[in-house]
């Protein structure tokens, strides 16, 4: 397994969600065979030279490509990056313009990521896991989710947003996790207010079972959790 590299590929998909987000699709072999859960990229626009996008992009999913419409053999190595994203100002809007052929300069896999032997023992220990994610925190957790899912080890899904249109990725965990408890500040979706709040109460009401909790998000719900 390669280690981090610096390669310019191929915009294969930018498909516009809720709220300002993209998903991302780009051609990277080397580097989603070299993703382990937890790990970023940084992307850099090759015809604005002066938008360097400095800030972590967590790498929401790894897959093979499919061809010609067809799905991927199973068993196949991954071979795109997914990047799950939201505008917050100019260089990721100028992202949100990418369309397929395009390309940009991606550096990944960076950051430690999560080691299977570091957590899959805790999981298998524990009575569930459950994954809490604020806002765009959510991209940090489905590969984890997945490996999670092949040790066969119960998962619930935490979710919380500003508003419902904050609420995104949630399709890719549904095969994962045996709930999902949603939640928005404004009320517009789920529980009224923080998702910790109903985090509290689900553990609360479990005061004899282990759990494992895989967070990321805004470091005021990581306070909390």
């Amino acid at each position: 397994m390669v280690g981090m590299q610096n390669d310019i590929v191929d915009v294969v998909a930018n498909r516009p969600l809720t709220g300002g987000h993209f998903l991302l699709d780009l051609h990277a072999p080397r580097q989603a065979q070299a993703t382990r859960p937890g790990q970023f990229a940084m992307v850099r626009l090759l015809d604005h030279s002066d938008v360097l996008l400095r800030r972590p992009m967590s790498i929401f999913d790894v897959k093979p490509r499919a061809v010609r419409g067809r799905e991927a053999a199973n068993g196949a190595p991954p071979e795109i990056i997914q990047l799950l994203y939201k505008i917050v100002g100019r260089g990721t809007r100028l992202m949100s313009l990418l369309k397929p052929g395009d390309q940009v300069e991606l550096l990944a896999p960076l950051g430690h990521g999560f080691f299977e032997e570091e957590y899959l023992p805790v999981a298998r220990a524990a009575h569930e896991v459950l994954h809490v994610a604020g806002g765009i925190g959510i991209a940090a957790l489905l590969l984890p989710a997945r490996q999670i899912t092949k040790a066969g080890v119960r998962q619930r899904l935490f979710f919380g947003g500003r508003t419902s249109n904050d609420l995104v990725g949630t399709e890719g965990f549904e095969s994962y996790v045996e709930g999902m408890t949603l939640a928005t500040e404004n009320g517009s979706k789920g529980h009224r207010g923080f998702v910790t709040a109903p985090l509290e109460e689900y553990l609360a009401a479990r005061p004899k079972q282990k759990f494992l909790l895989m967070a990321c998000g805004p470091w005021a719900m990581l306070r909390a959790t």
